[in-house]
């Protein structure tokens, strides 16, 4: 969502600024569609978009860390975020299944391990 704000604001001097939001359920799980009005990112660029420290920001405005960790997160509890060109900009596509089992933190089997 800040991604999506951020290349509004740099890039719809001519343009209708909106962000779209689809979420729904298919056999397979649950989906989240964001796309932006903001024309988009080259194609080459997809796929290095959700890499560690990459980033099409300034210096001063990212670190290029939000979509890796993102991804890693939803990696984590078996689901995926990829990154396309819709009709009037960036989509990114969140899809999580029905059943979510996230992993243990290394450091909670000791604190339950204490607890019990």
């Amino acid at each position: 969502m800040n991604n999506a704000a951020d290349a509004l604001e740099e890039n719809t001097h001519e343009r209708e600024r909106e962000i779209s939001i689809e979420i729904f359920s298919d056999p397979q799980g649950v989906r989240v569609h964001l796309e932006d009005s903001a024309g988009g990112m080259p194609e080459h660029l997809l796929d290095k978009a959700t890499e560690a420290y990459f980033t099409t920001k300034p210096a001063d405005k990212g670190t290029g860390l939000g979509l890796s960790i993102s991804r890693e997160i939803l990696r984590d509890m078996n689901g995926e975020l990829t990154l396309s060109n819709g009709d009037k900009g960036l989509r990114a596509s969140i899809g999580l299944p029905h059943e979510v089992t996230a992993p243990i933190a290394e450091s909670q089997p000791e604190a339950l391990a204490q607890q019990a």
